[in-house]
């Protein structure tokens, strides 16, 4: 909240008005935006659909040989998948 509040306060102080929004400072910005908003959507959507939802692989066995969930975890987190790429 005090975030926005400190936006407002300084588009309220710069004071953009609405005939200023309508003027392209660099040509084609617009569509290199769309052409950059609609890449993304198609990448989050291709990951969202490529994500598998089934169950998880090797909490089991890190939790069998932990001890437990919290223990399994950590151990996974901080030694397999510290480099997550």
């Amino acid at each position: 909240g005090a975030i926005m509040m400190l936006f407002l306060f300084v588009v309220m102080l710069v004071g953009v008005t609405a005939a200023d929004s309508l003027k392209e400072t660099l040509k084609g910005q617009r569509w290199l935006a769309l052409g950059c908003g609609l890449g993304f959507g198609i990448l989050l959507i291709a990951g969202i659909g490529n994500a598998s939802l089934s169950t998880f692989n090797g909490l089991g066995a890190a939790n069998a040989l932990h001890g437990g969930n919290v223990e399994g975890l950590a151990n996974l987190i901080f030694t397999k998948y510290v480099f997550a790429f």
